[in-house]
């Protein structure tokens, strides 16, 4: 999943899966000058998952986040939130909010969007793979 981060243009790829392995690397598309780069990042960068979201929130001359959300491996989807932190001088570090209220249910292949407020992520939509197709459906009468 990638996010454009807006002050730097630079594309951030985290995750993803290729054959049958689930990721949790990171790279940097830089839009300027169209050159890929793997930045060193402080702090556990979370489980290995893909169809999870990630959100950019520009948080103005201290740099910017990305959070990412759900997503799933081969064996579990997440509801869980970890936050990529991008400094002003290219310092990258991960870390794992501590999240209060009723988390929406695990979910992968949802959309993420940033309100217009700036600092509110509306989720909707996604699926759990790991539940029976039968389960994930009501029937209208």
């Amino acid at each position: 999943t990638a996010s454009l981060l807006l002050h730097s243009g630079e594309l951030v790829v985290f995750g993803g899966v290729r054959n049958r392995k689930w990721l949790n690397s990171l790279a940097v598309l830089d839009t300027t000058r169209w050159k890929w780069s793997i930045p060193k990042v402080t702090g556990d960068a979370p489980r290995p998952r893909s169809y999870h979201s990630a959100t950019s929130i520009s948080c103005g001359s201290s740099g910017t986040k990305v959070v990412i959300f759900g997503g799933n491996d081969d064996a579990e989807n997440f509801n869980s939130v970890h936050v990529l932190s991008v400094t002003e001088g290219s310092k990258w570090r991960w870390f794992h909010p501590k999240v209060t209220g009723i988390p929406p249910r695990p979910r992968t292949g949802h959309c993420a969007t940033l309100l217009e407020d700036g600092k509110t992520i509306l989720i909707y939509g996604g699926w759990d793979p790991c539940i029976d197709d039968d389960s994930n459906h009501t029937e209208e009468t």
